[in-house]
């Protein structure tokens, strides 16, 4: 029987808890198809989540639709089962549209961007679709873009938790010289704020791959890939823009090392308005052929780090990045990497905290390996959960189509590990300390007893008020209680067993996974 505890309080007094870290993660169940239609290609994932874990994944058909390509969108709720069908994003059929982009508000509201030949009499014009939670159509698709000549393509959408969005992309001598960086921004019902806008002053050459994330409060900030601006190849810049469509200052290059090129930028923002851009470098800066590489900024757009690699497998080709961040600013990127895992390419990710630490290493993401997988999209919530979904070939017996992972938090001690030793010898002046991740859960206990089953009389906590960070300092007259009891149990080969009572205060009472312990782990002590 599960050991009784002590003390837990029926009120949890510890408002104004510190943002979680980012916790510990495994996969959350198998992977599984996304796609239902499965005849010729699917490909080219887009994905958002809400504020219950309920996700959107988007995609590119061929010829389902009876033309050229189309886009798609399937829901799944948090455990990732399916919500109702597979459906059509697009009306206009005619051709092809292509490049899908999808942005998810706190209750599961969606948008859908892509881009469409030749719906506005002129190539290719960005168009857009709303949703409600549950699926259904909020009205008609409608043009983005209100300069039509010549090109419009690579959208990129984001959406704040109360539904306002941004949409991005590149036009086509529009500036007057190559591509150009456009956006607009639209209410949360849909209604077109202010003219469409200019991102990039640097016009020469041409600006194209746009980004954007936007924060709760509607700033948001743009990168994309410029070509010939930094003197060498394509290189990263970006520019932060305020609720108001207003230039937070001017344009600024990401990236550092600059031989060769960076491109394929794709950023994230915090609820504090700090962001991360991740991309591939070209310019050889670990050795190899490409490698994805990471910087971080603060609201202000100030560095709040230099650029770092984020993968660790660097042989031959690692590219394509995508990043998902919480609004702890804890984040997730994922790449495709080839040839890491000997058939093809594979999926590959790296988490991080809110402070930009490594949380442990890089992780395959995608179980089946046959042949290739790419082209990565990632979606994070504030709880740790996330879910990366990416493309296959003939994984489903026709040419590639979608797939998909989720990943859930794990609520572990971090310090000490498992089987390490810690010092009782006399005199104890300060006790060790114990951290953990938080995986959601916002208040904590820690318990110390000399026995497995933490029975009542033989544990040491951390006391009646429950913690409300990550880390925990034991005070030396509760490491000397734990010792004591320690040695008091066996002389000869004094063990402690340590864990860690987590709340999350954001379940009603009610709920099973409103309380939980970690795993316990076992540390030797010495007299």
């Amino acid at each position: 029987m599960r050991r009784t505890l002590i003390g837990i309080p029926a009120i949890i007094l510890a408002m104004g808890a510190s943002p979680p870290a980012l916790a510990g993660a495994a996969k959350a169940g198998s992977e599984f198809a996304v796609n239902t239609y499965t005849t010729n290609s699917q490909f080219a994932p887009s994905v958002g989540v809400d504020a219950t874990g309920r996700f959107v994944v988007v995609w590119q058909g061929y010829y389902e639709d009876g033309s050229y390509g189309g886009v798609f969108a399937q829901r799944f709720d948090s455990a990732g089962a399916k919500l109702g069908s597979e459906f059509q994003v697009n009306t206009y059929t005619t051709s092809g549209q292509r490049s899908g982009s999808v942005g998810v508000d706190a209750a599961g509201n969606f948008v859908v961007v892509w881009q469409s030949y030749p719906q506005d009499g002129s190539s290719t014009g960005i168009f857009a679709r709303r949703f409600n939670s549950s699926g259904a159509s909020l009205g008609g698709e409608f043009q983005v873009n209100t300069y039509t000549t010549n090109f419009q393509f690579y959208p990129s959408v984001a959406m704040n938790g109360s539904g306002a969005f941004v949409v991005v992309w590149t036009s086509y001598f529009q500036d007057g010289d190559g591509g150009g960086i456009f956006g607009q921004r639209f209410s949360s019902s849909g209604i077109a704020t202010g003219g469409e806008f200019q991102v990039n002053t640097y016009t020469t050459g041409y600006q194209t791959r746009a980004a954007v994330a936007v924060a709760p409060a509607g700033n948001f900030v743009v990168t994309w890939d410029s070509y010939g601006q930094d003197g060498s190849g394509l290189g990263v810049f970006a520019r932060r823009f305020d609720s108001a469509g207003t230039p937070g200052g001017g344009e600024f290059q990401v990236n550092t090392y600059t031989s060769s090129s960076q491109l394929f930028a794709r950023v994230a923002i915090d609820a504090n308005s700090r962001f991360a851009v991740a991309w591939t470098d070209y310019g050889h800066e670990d050795g190899s052929s490409s490698g994805v590489f990471a910087r971080r900024f603060d609201s202000a757009g100030s560095p709040l780090s230099a650029e770092f690699q984020v993968n660790t497998f660097t042989t031959s080709y690692q590219s394509r990045p995508t990043i998902g961040m919480s609004p702890a600013g804890a984040f997730v990127v994922a790449w495709q990497s080839y040839p890491q895992d000997t058939s093809g390419s594979g999926v590959f990710g790296q988490r991080y905290d809110p402070t930009g630490a490594a949380a442990g290493g890089e992780f395959q993401v995608n179980t089946y390996t046959t042949n290739s997988q790419y082209i990565p999209a990632v979606a994070l919530r504030s709880s740790g959960d996330f879910v990366i979904a990416w493309t296959s070939y003939q994984q489903d017996g026709s040419v590639s189509g979608v797939f998909a992972q989720r990943f859930a938090p794990t609520f572990t001690l971090t310090a000490p590990k498992a089987s390490s030793t810690l010092s009782c010898h006399p005199p104890i002046l300060v006790g060790p300390t114990f951290a953990w991740d938080t995986a959601g859960y916002d208040v904590f206990r820690v318990l110390m007893s000399p026995v497995p089953g933490f029975l009542k009389g033989a544990v040491v906590t951390s006391g009646t008020k429950l913690l409300k960070s990550s880390t925990y300092l034991v005070p030396t007259t509760k490491w000397q209680s734990a010792c004591s009891k320690a040695l008091t149990a066996d002389p000869n080969n004094p063990i402690l067993f340590i864990e860690v009572f987590g709340v999350d205060k954001n379940l009603p009472k009610s709920d099973l996974n409103r309380k939980k312990f970690t795993p316990s782990i076992q540390v030797t002590v010495t007299p």
